[in-house]
């Protein structure tokens, strides 16, 4: 799990517009960000995994393939919405797709 200011509150980035990266599991919205550092947040939803036990998974697997690459991260906040396809990702897939440089490439 990340620390607590590096998480982003999901309802506040919900009412905010950025760009957009759509992969396979997941889209990334990534905003403007005044702080110094990177903040992220992810949303698994009911349809991605139908038990509150998978969805935790696929989050701790989606926070930690962000925290193994965090100071690549260029600074702006994050938001990861998972698809259902996400529930078949192994963590070793989240930690190949999670690429911060394949992401802000996409969304320029």
């Amino acid at each position: 799990m990340l620390a607590k200011k590096d998480r982003l509150l999901v309802q506040e980035a919900l009412t905010r517009t950025g760009r957009t990266v759509r992969k396979p599991a997941f889209t990334v919205k990534i905003f403007m960000s005044p702080l110094t550092y990177s903040r992220f947040g992810v949303v698994v939803g009911r349809r991605v995994g139908k038990t509150a036990v998978l969805r935790n998974v696929i989050r701790r697997r989606a926070f930690n393939a962000i925290r193994a690459r965090k100071s690549e991260w260029p600074v702006a906040d994050y938001l990861i919405i998972t698809h259902p396809a996400a529930a078949a990702y192994t963590a070793h897939q989240w930690h190949e797709e999670l690429i911060p440089s394949s992401i802000t490439r996409s969304a320029s």
